[in-house]
């Protein structure tokens, strides 16, 4: 019962249970967003059991995705009001209610109900929580720890993908379903982890851009939704240049596997495409957020890192045709996308002070989730009228290295700032 409950005091940070809450929070993005991403191994069943387009069926799965991002805000203010535990294990049942109902469904319209709301809604409270609760519990270690819990997203893809192919080959779409809606539940198990019984943070500026525009935090608290976080410059460049970045990333992702079976490779092989590009991504969420703890490391570089390679690799998916390439470049891919995800959530949870971290992370995710929703179908889109997905790989990557060049402003934005304050200093000295 103490450990539902928690001890009378509040826990310490960066102690032995915050270090067992990143554990649990990171193996519920292995379990709840590892079948979200992983939705690209279901997309050629879907195709072949309903005789769908590939924009129909991207459409699934794309606004689950998106969906897991949307509600943000709304999810974390329930986390204040409710409490991380609880919040988690609410979207925990509604992932699985989500998955169970769709095994039940006979026409694909029902999909978009079961799996990309209901499944979306409980996937958008997990993963809100999971970040919320580790900011909470860390603050020197905070990068690394985000990493950590961003990693599992990577380590689910590379587990749940052939585990999900293996089910679909021998119990069907609908047995694959039911299974993983069962399965999830363990997450409810990890959420008792989730004490919200912790000290508090003392309050200080995070970064040296917060000090403008955020006087009035304590106004603004209440609020469902604190507009005042885009008067912070990397809050609002991270924000924009992911937003973009975002059309490109779910492309690959959700289409990889039907790209692999019309160049003639069997979803076996495919599907390990996946697993590649899930294990170099959990690898590079740990390191990126590991390298970011170092004091003279600034995150926006390494960022913008992530954001060249994952563009680069789209554009070169549309390039290659045999199978070892393919596994080169989704290493590569999986790279880019491990250091953009990684990089995204530890800015957003700190680019603002601590009171104003879940509506900062709501938000940012809200308007992240339109081009989430958005991007697989497009590329779907454009791949049913060209007739294959070399031209929608072409355009995803190009708009890819226009986004990259988005926090390129805060460099401006930064050497303008230095020098309104050697001006005023030259004055002052010229005054005395």
């Amino acid at each position: 019962m103490r450990f539902i409950c928690g001890p009378e005091s509040p826990r310490k940070k960066d102690s032995l249970w915050s270090n067992v809450v990143c554990l649990c929070a990171s193996l519920s993005q292995v379990l709840v967003m590892g079948i979200c991403q992983g939705f690209g191994v279901f997309l050629p069943a879907i195709m072949d059991e309903f005789h769908t387009s590939r924009e129909f069926t991207a459409w699934i799965g794309s606004i689950a995705f998106g969906m897991s991002f949307c509600l943000s805000p709304v999810a974390g203010r329930l986390c204040d009001r409710l409490g991380s535990r609880y919040v988690a294990i609410i979207g925990t049942v509604f992932c699985s209610l989500g998955l169970i109902l769709t095994s039940l469904a006979r026409k694909v319209e029902l999909f978009f109900l079961t799996h990309s709301v209901m499944f979306g809604l409980g996937a958008c409270c997990c993963r809100t929580v999971n970040f919320l609760i580790t900011a909470k519990y860390f603050v020197k270690r905070r990068s690394f720890a985000t990493g950590l819990v961003t990693a599992g997203t990577g380590l689910g893809i590379f587990a749940l993908v052939p585990i999900a192919q293996i089910l679909i080959d021998n119990l069907g779409l609908s047995g694959a379903y039911r299974v993983l809606g069962g399965v999830v539940l363990a997450n409810c198990l990890l959420a008792l982890s989730f004490d919200p019984n912790v000290e508090e943070e003392v309050a200080s500026v995070v970064q040296e851009n917060t000090k403008k525009g955020t006087e009035e935090p304590q106004r603004n608290q209440q609020k469902l939704i604190d507009l005042s976080v885009w008067k912070v410059p990397t809050f609002a460049i991270v924000t924009l240049s992911f937003t973009g970045i975002s059309i490109v990333l779910n492309t690959p992702q959700f289409h990889l596997v039907r790209f692999c079976k019309d160049l003639g490779i069997p979803e076996d092989k495919s599907s390990k495409l996946l697993m590649i590009y899930g294990l170099s991504s959990c690898v590079m969420r740990i390191a990126s957020g590991k390298l970011c703890d170092i004091k003279w490391i600034n995150p926006i570089y390494v960022y913008q890192i992530g954001l060249f390679t994952i563009a680069v690799a789209v554009i070169s998916f549309g390039v290659v045709s045999a199978y070892l390439p393919l596994c080169v470049v989704s290493v590569f891919y999986g790279i880019g996308d491990g250091i953009s995800l990684s990089l995204t959530n530890l800015l957003l949870l700190t680019a603002v002070e601590p009171e104003r971290r879940a509506s900062a992370f709501g938000l940012g995710n809200m308007f992240i989730s339109i081009s989430m929703t958005v991007g697989a179908p497009l590329a779907g889109f454009i791949a049913d009228k060209a007739g294959s997905y070399e031209l929608a790989f072409y355009i995803a990557g190009s708009m890819g290295m226009i986004f990259f060049c988005i926090p390129f402003i805060l460099l401006c934005l930064r050497g303008n700032a230095n020098q309104r304050e050697e001006i005023r200093a030259t004055k002052e000295s010229d005054e005395v």
